[in-house]
């Protein structure tokens, strides 16, 4: 199994981190909406935090996927020089 292949699983399978993140970022935006605009804004927004967070998983998934295609090509690149 290549490094890049473990690395993609762990952080797949263990990204509460990056979750919780983007939780925190809610938050300060959440506050913003409070702070300055209307209850109806504010309740808009509130309505859609789920969302909000599946698409943030879901780009952080795109990019390990692209960072692991990235990242195998280069270590078979590596194989192929030090075979050379």
């Amino acid at each position: 199994m290549l490094l890049s292949d473990f690395l993609f699983n762990f952080l797949t399978r263990f990204n509460i981190f990056f979750i919780f993140v983007c939780r925190r970022l809610l938050n300060i935006f959440q506050y913003f909406f409070r702070s300055y605009f209307s209850d109806f804004l504010f309740m808009f927004f509130m309505r859609f935090n789920i969302f909000i967070l599946y698409d943030c998983r879901r780009i952080f998934i795109i990019f390990l996927r692209i960072f692991r295609w990235l990242f195998s090509d280069f270590i078979l690149f590596l194989r192929f020089l030090r075979w050379r």
